[in-house]
């Protein structure tokens, strides 16, 4: 079987067991402060969706929810790698 110089070459895919480290740019405060904004975004994005759904809201009505339940992700995610 003959390899072409195409296939030899390191790409992403063989480079995806390789660890990815993250250099904390926050304190323990910090940390807080973003998991606490995701938790609060979150209560409110389901309280919201709650609300829209009881009302039998259009679909385009009920896409407002997508920001809160996104930056509660990004609040989630932010705090879990202390980025």
């Amino acid at each position: 079987m003959r390899v072409r110089a195409a296939d030899a070459r390191p790409s992403a895919c063989h480079r995806r067991n390789v660890a990815v480290r993250t250099i904390p740019n926050i304190g323990p405060r910090g940390q807080w402060q973003r998991l606490r904004f995701g938790i609060i975004a979150l209560g409110a994005g389901a309280v919201l969706a709650a609300a829209l759904f009881a009302l039998h809201a259009p679909a385009v009505a009920r896409a407002a929810c997508f920001p809160l339940l996104w930056l509660a992700g990004l609040g989630y995610y932010q705090a879990r790698d202390k980025t």
